[in-house]
């Protein structure tokens, strides 16, 4: 019975299975990639050091930036037909959009909305 290699160049014996978390920081604007590594590894040191999980940091196995995160239109642009226009562009070269842009950043409502939409394509 062998070792497996980890992906970060560690080993696991047959059996061991790893704890994997995900973590997410946004704000306002986007933030430095150096900077939010090191916030998310204070975090989860953090965590350990009061003893709420049995955590222990190594490494992140997978970093991603989703900036821009949350966009928003002004009140101008509403108010100038933004969402009438993209809502124009539905059906535009058979294509048809659902996402945050069309509701909100809320995946229950981003799911329910994708519903109603492909019922009415299908429809």
């Amino acid at each position: 019975m062998g070792r497996r290699k980890r992906r970060k160049g560690g080993t696991l014996k047959d059996g061991e299975r790893r704890q994997l978390a995900r973590a997410s920081r946004h704000g306002p604007a986007p933030l430095p990639e150096a900077l939010v590594r090191r916030n998310i590894r204070a975090d989860i040191e953090r965590v350990a050091k009061a003893g709420t999980y049995p955590v222990v940091f190594e490494d992140l196995e997978v970093f991603a930036s989703h900036a821009p995160f949350e966009l928003h239109v002004t009140p101008q642009a509403i108010a100038g037909g933004f969402y009438r226009r993209l809502n124009g562009l539905q059906g535009h070269n058979h294509t048809y959009y659902s996402g945050a842009a069309f509701h909100s950043h809320n995946s229950t409502r981003i799911w329910n909305a994708a519903e109603v939409l492909l019922k009415s394509i299908a429809a």
